[in-house]
């Protein structure tokens, strides 16, 4: 009999090859939180009826069906590549790093048509019965993705996405964890670099706190004719937006407030390194977004501490460099 609390809750997932098709499954992540949401749309049918003082039961129907789901928990050091090639959309690797067990992946922004996941939720009951319920959400596509890290705490990566059906229909797959430790990145291992120009980043002081968040606008109403109430996959309609925030001390003005008051685009990497694989090679988590513009405001004073702020950032295109490039150096050799 399973625990009856969060204890006996598990996440797995799967890459779908068609859209809202279930997949079994592979790969269980280490969630903190769980939370789908099915939205249906009921409809009451009535009409003119004398002395009906309560409407038919008859006439309540589902006329259509979706939902949501958002996913908050850690960024492991292991195994999160899936999650990446979810978000992304374009992966490159993994590629094998000199003849060590270092391997590579190379993820860039891209269209998310046809990247979709079968996203498995375990729920328990409480007591008597302990059982563990799956909640399937099929046709899973990120439409939200936000990584975070300040002083003292782990790198975490907040989830949304767009799901086209949560159906209970499904049988729950057993979870098979990593025999191997999954650490997370965390302040400890954070680096965080700018420059004027990609290529010459170097450290810069101050940083307390960083977070980057790319939102994809779809079209996520696409409800057709012979689709049993159900959606077609949903389909970009705007042009990707990632912006961010970097939290410092007013310790270098000419490191945010001067590029803030000057409009002056700047390149920005923030790199989490994790436990040595091999020489030269450690567990590794890079973001370089090559052409940032702050758009926050003047330094200002609100007390007797130290002079601190938060410096908001959208990300361009520099017309040369992908937008923006996430690196994962892990043990993993394939996803």
């Amino acid at each position: 009999m399973a625990t009856g609390s969060g204890v006996a809750a598990q996440v797995g997932m799967a890459a779908e090859t068609t859209y809202g098709t279930y997949v079994a499954p592979t790969r269980w992540i280490e969630w903190e939180s769980a939370e789908p949401d099915l939205k249906p749309e009921r409809y009451q049918g009535g009409g003119l009826n004398a002395g009906l003082l309560v409407d038919r039961d008859s006439r309540y129907v589902e006329v259509q069906r979706q939902g949501t789901l958002k996913l908050e928990g850690d960024v492991l050091a292991r195994g999160f590549g899936p999650v990446l090639k979810q978000i992304f959309g374009t992966l490159v690797g993994p590629t094998q790093q000199g003849a060590t067990a270092a391997w590579l992946q190379t993820h860039t922004l891209s269209d998310l048509g046809g990247v979709m996941s079968t996203q498995q939720i375990g729920i328990p009951d409480a007591l008597p019965s302990a059982t563990v319920r799956p909640y399937t959400c099929l046709g899973c596509k990120v439409t939200e993705a936000e990584f975070s890290c300040e002083a003292g705490k782990q790198l975490k990566l907040s989830l949304t996405l767009d799901v086209r059906d949560i159906v209970e229909s499904q049988t729950l797959v057993a979870a098979t964890f990593s025999a191997a430790g999954e650490q997370p990145f965390h302040w400890g291992g954070l680096a965080v670099k700018a420059a004027a120009t990609a290529g010459s980043e170097a450290a810069v002081d101050g940083v307390a706190g960083w977070s980057l968040k790319i939102s994809r606008k779809m079209k996520d109403d696409r409800f057709y004719a012979n689709n049993a109430g159900l959606k077609s996959e949903p389909l970009t309609a705007d042009r990707v937006m990632i912006t961010g925030e970097i939290q410092a001390d007013y310790v270098d003005k000419t490191l945010w407030a001067d590029r803030f008051a000057a409009n002056s685009g700047f390149s920005l990497v923030a790199a989490f390194t994790g436990d040595l694989i091999a020489t030269p090679y450690s567990e590794q988590i890079t973001f370089a977004t090559p052409r940032c513009r702050l758009t926050g405001s003047t330094p200002q004073v609100g007390g007797l501490d130290v002079v601190s702020g938060k410096f908001p950032f959208e990300v361009k295109y520099d017309n040369t460099n992908p937008p923006i490039t996430c690196t994962y150096q892990t043990i993993d050799t394939t996803l």
